[in-house]
């Protein structure tokens, strides 16, 4: 869904309202499979602002949550592209190596980005950007990079 919207100074516009699961859920879908994800963008001052946020109407230790099946591929200056094969990655992160100290940033926003729902067919891509005065291992190997999630937390 598309709306346009005006915001004022103090952020707080109504964009939805729904009151009771049952109106907000999809027909004949249980409240512990199902969440939303919601991307509001905006242009500020001739830059596009992106706001995502999740929303689980139940909370996630009684969601049934599917293995994500996480892809890694590494590309150059330790850019890694992750992909959900299989369920959503819910509270997906990059791990660094032990030695290794640094934070993984979003080549496209610039920003920092790591712990995010991976979704299929919406690949992540990040970049880890190494504290060269802290860091102990100059040329980790990318394959020492881990991917988790919650699932790996409640599945292991």
């Amino acid at each position: 869904m598309t709306k346009p919207i005006s915001i004022p100074t103090l952020n707080n516009s109504l964009i939805y309202e729904g009151t009771g699961l049952d109106s907000i859920l999809p027909l004949g879908y249980d409240a512990k499979d199902v969440w939303l994800l919601m991307n509001v963008t905006a242009t500020v001052d001739n830059k596009l602002m992106t706001s995502e946020s999740y929303f689980t109407p139940v909370s996630l230790a009684y969601s049934n949550l599917v293995d994500p099946q996480i892809a890694v591929t590494a590309g150059d200056n330790y850019t890694f592209t992750l992909s959900a094969k299989g369920g959503v990655g819910v509270w997906t992160w990059l791990d660094h190596p032990s030695g290794t100290i640094g934070y993984f940033l979003d080549p496209t926003t610039g920003l920092p980005s790591n712990g995010y729902y991976l979704v299929p067919g919406i690949d992540r891509t990040v970049q880890f950007i190494f504290n060269v005065e802290l860091t102990t291992i100059q040329s980790p190997d990318p394959a020492d990079f881990v991917v988790r999630s919650l699932w790996n937390n409640t599945h292991i």
